[in-house]
């Protein structure tokens, strides 16, 4: 499967990720091209699931900014007080971004409450399996999300 687009609704994240190191490309919105590398850094047989966030930089950027490129741009826009449209980017985010939109800023502690948050319907499915009854593999893919979750 390396370098293949693979459809999601066909495998699971442990089909994909088998042994430490083993890392994928995701492609957050595919009409932006937010591109993103998920590794697998441990493997721990037996305990709930876990995902974490080890490190990033930079502000999430704000939704339907137009990817990467447009995220530059809006970033460029912003960083002159005098360009035609700063005004307008800065009304533009003030409904997301009450309090002034920081794009240097990161907060890890923050996006691993976001990742732990989503998890939770997850966690509750695995501690309801008998542990005995689930190979490697299924292990692994107990990381695809609820059928409910948003």
């Amino acid at each position: 499967m390396d370098g293949a687009d693979i459809d999601t609704d066909d495998v699971t994240v442990g089909e994909l990720l088998r042994k430490v190191g083993d890392d994928l490309l995701y492609e957050y919105d595919f009409g932006d091209g937010w591109s993103h590398t998920v590794t697998l850094s441990a493997i721990h047989c037996n305990a709930p699931p876990e995902v974490w966030c080890l490190d990033g930089k930079r502000a999430c950027p704000p939704e339907d900014c137009g990817g990467p490129m447009g995220y530059e741009r809006l970033l460029g826009i912003l960083a002159k007080p005098k360009h035609p449209e700063h005004h307008d980017m800065h009304e533009w985010l003030e409904p997301e971004y009450p309090d002034g939109f920081y794009s240097e800023a990161f907060d890890l502690d923050f996006v691993n409450e976001q990742l732990a948050d989503g998890l939770e319907g997850v966690r509750a499915d695995f501690e309801s399996i008998d542990e005995e009854d689930l190979d490697l593999g299924t292990r692994l893919s107990v990381f695809k999300p609820a059928e409910n979750a948003a």
